[in-house]
């Protein structure tokens, strides 16, 4: 059915639902989608199962909620080759890629993983890499640390309940608290063989004009090159980098 303005109430309706989610609001169940849409549970089902069957969203049985899933990232992505975050790091990346001459990469929370959604690679033989746009562990490695670390702490229990039944991640879960408190007072992640044996990486958070953060820009190759000189002057450039990035974005840092 049209509306008066020419548009389809059914799909306004159903645009409505995925604009719900949110970084901090990543699963919705249903009797809290239909107040924040605004409609009947009996609307919203036929809505969730719609959207579900087509692709957009994934329903968490045992919790009863629903996420967005990859779809929605990869048509996200294609956005995101102009999007805000992705201007505001380019020159950024291309900087500390030349610097240090390992992989980089920028990372974000998609649904309750880690993303990489630029890469520029290390022009050594021996690098590391990750797919853009594939699903990684947050709780393991640098990189998703330094994303987790600023997660409410619910969330956090609910990844890492995740991660523990997929046995991605070995660390108890206060041991896991103390490390992402380690990382918010230190400013940046450093893991050394924690996702991939032989492989280290450092990890800073970027935050938006809100405080938010919203990213991680992350350096990361094989460990036999992350001698203590370098590994400090790479903490400096991804911290500066991430600093650089944040203050693009609109972060005026911590009073």
């Amino acid at each position: 059915m049209n509306d008066q303005n020419g548009t389809v109430r059914s799909v306004d309706r159903a645009l409505s639902i995925l604009k719900c989610f949110t970084q901090k609001r990543s699963k919705i169940g249903l009797s809290e989608m239909s107040r924040l849409v605004d409609l009947p549970k009996s609307t919203v089902y036929r809505l969730l199962m719609s959207l579900k069957k087509s692709g957009f969203l994934i329903e968490d049985r045992t919790t009863e909620t629903y996420c967005l899933s990859m779809l929605m990232f990869r048509l996200g992505n294609v956005a995101a080759l102009n999007s805000t975050i992705l201007d505001a790091s380019i020159d950024d990346l291309d900087r500390v890629s030349s610097k240090t001459n390992e992989t980089v990469s920028l990372n974000i929370v998609v649904g309750l993983q880690r993303v990489a959604i630029k890469q520029l690679e290390s022009s050594h033989d021996l690098r590391q890499f990750v797919k853009v746009g594939e699903g990684l562990p947050l709780c393991s490695g640098a990189s998703g640390n330094s994303l987790l670390a600023y997660l409410p702490k619910d969330q956090i229990k609910e990844i890492y309940q995740k991660e523990k039944a997929e046995g991605t991640v070995s660390k108890n879960f206060e041991d896991l608290l103390e490390k992402l408190k380690e990382i918010r007072n230190k400013g940046f992640a450093y893991s050394e063989g924690d996702r991939i044996q032989g492989a280290t990486a450092i990890s800073a958070p970027i935050f938006d004009n809100t405080g938010a953060c919203v990213a991680s820009v992350t350096v990361s190759g094989p460990s036999v090159r992350f001698t203590n000189e370098k590994a400090d002057y790479f903490i400096k450039s991804v911290v500066d980098t991430a600093a650089s990035i944040s203050k693009k974005l609109g972060f005026e840092g911590v009073d």
